[in-house]
């Protein structure tokens, strides 16, 4: 084995085998070969005879991977200086795309870019469509009846009060371990500009299989600190109400992480939100929850200080998943939500409730998160699995229960390559997203991964 004599044309120049060798090995070499794309040389050890990989890449791909973090420096060089001297030709593209009113074309169809532009596009549906005249709704109501207004400025004012010496103990916890505080602030600085947050446990789950439009997972039995945030009623909350209650529910799950419990005692925070939405008898309630670590149960966990919180162990269950991107308001929970329920049953899949009374927003990201990163999911209990041997497998999506000794261990096992979608890696593509049946490997375990 010898270092491969790399003797490139491109454009008319000749590229001399002591610049390629000043990327070797392993290292991605890119070079201008016509309009819209360059050509990508990856330099490794080969024989003599053996050519080098070529790889097409589009100027929009080339400045992806220039912004991309774990490019390497050598090759930031090189694709600079490529895009540089294709300015001419970018600013062609970029001039027509703004004309016509399809910056979408601007983007590789597979690349971040695009991802990006999507991503933007929900935030703006879900301004335009439901934030903007939701809020002037709200507008309109409270300048015509300013009792009303009195009203929620004395409510909201109360519920700061009461949540305020929730904060000064979960602050003067954390300032107990100054260490820890900083590891955590820094640590949601970061996630603030990520799609899936770093350094939090996630529930573990197995997929079961994938259709068009929507994912089927086995969730394990976890445990579970949770806070009411709508009781069961005939008349729905107005907005402003619903916002208030979900902001309490947060604060309190949150206050308790951060020592706002019986022992005092701040424990790592966990991923995803969960809101449980359920219909019964016409009446509509919530609950929103966050998985306790795997180091406790709900037997074993500190009791909450806030009389509103509980403790508890969920059913293990199997979920219709899919997702969607941005700021989960209601208008957009109720789209997915349509959009999955019509998928599951296209897809022949039994719903465990036909009027699919219960569901559940799952919400990956913190507040501070950028909108057009963030990561929501909606699920939706099924019935039926079928296994490799064509027999039926119930997969029960029957309501939680309650304690009754040690919650099950869980098993962290990092699927392997390409074997699922999960929170850490929401976006991994499906295999097969037309398979009739749905099948069942008792070996084929998976959980959240360490991210990327």
């Amino acid at each position: 084995m010898s270092w491969g004599l790399l003797l490139v044309t491109c454009t008319g120049s000749l590229l001399s085998s002591a610049r390629a060798a000043a990327l070797l090995p392993g290292r991605t070499l890119v070079l201008r070969a016509g309009r819209a794309h360059v050509t990508r040389v990856h330099c490794t050890e080969t024989a003599e005879d053996e050519p080098p990989q070529k790889f097409a890449m589009t100027w929009q791909e080339g400045l992806e991977r220039l912004l991309s973090p774990n490019t390497p420096a050598a090759d930031r060089d090189v694709l600079l200086r490529d895009l540089l001297s294709r300015g001419p030709e970018i600013a062609d593209e970029v001039t027509r795309a703004i004309g016509t009113g399809d910056l979408q074309s601007l983007a590789p169809p597979d690349g971040e870019g695009k991802r990006v532009l999507d991503d933007l596009e929900a935030v703006r549906r879900q301004v335009v469509d439901d934030l903007l005249p939701q809020a002037t709704s709200e507008a309109q109501t409270l300048l015509s009846d300013p009792a009303t207004v009195a009203n929620e400025v004395q409510r909201a004012a109360q519920d700061a009060a009461d949540a305020a010496p929730q904060t000064m103990t979960a602050v003067n916890t954390l300032l107990q371990d100054p260490a820890r505080a900083a590891a955590l602030v820094q640590q949601e600085l970061g996630n603030a500009v990520s799609r899936t947050p770093e350094g939090v446990e996630m529930p573990a789950f197995r997929v079961m299989g994938r259709h068009e439009g929507f994912e089927l997972r086995a969730y394990e039995s976890f445990s579970v600190v949770s806070a009411p945030c709508e009781e069961a009623s005939d008349i729905p909350l107005t907005p402003a109400a619903a916002l208030r209650t979900t902001v309490t529910a947060y604060n309190s799950l949150n206050a308790y992480f951060f020592g706002v419990n019986a022992n005092g005692e701040a424990l790592e925070v966990t991923s995803p939100v969960r809101t449980e939405t359920i219909t019964e008898l016409g009446r509509t309630r919530s609950e929103m929850s966050m998985m306790l670590p795997r180091s406790l149960s709900a037997r074993v966990a500190p009791a909450p200080s806030d009389g509103r919180l509980t403790l508890r162990q969920t059913a293990a269950e199997t979920v219709a998943v899919a997702k969607f991107s941005g700021l989960a308001t209601e208008g957009e929970v109720r789209r997915c939500l349509s959009r999955l329920v019509g998928a599951v049953r296209s897809g022949g899949v039994r719903l465990a409730d036909d009027s699919v009374s219960r569901y559940t927003l799952l919400q990956y990201n913190g507040p501070i998160t950028l909108p057009w990163l963030r990561t929501n999911e909606v699920c939706i209990p099924v019935e039926l699995l079928v296994d490799s041997q064509g027999d039926g497998v119930e997969a029960s999506g029957g309501a939680d229960q309650s304690v009754s000794g040690d919650p099950p261990q869980s098993q962290v096992v990092s699927p392997a390559e390409g074997d699922s979608i999960n929170p850490n890696n929401p976006d991994g593509d499906a295999t097969n997203p037309n398979q009739d049946r749905l099948l069942l490997d008792d070996d084929d375990d998976s959980a959240p991964s360490d991210m990327d």
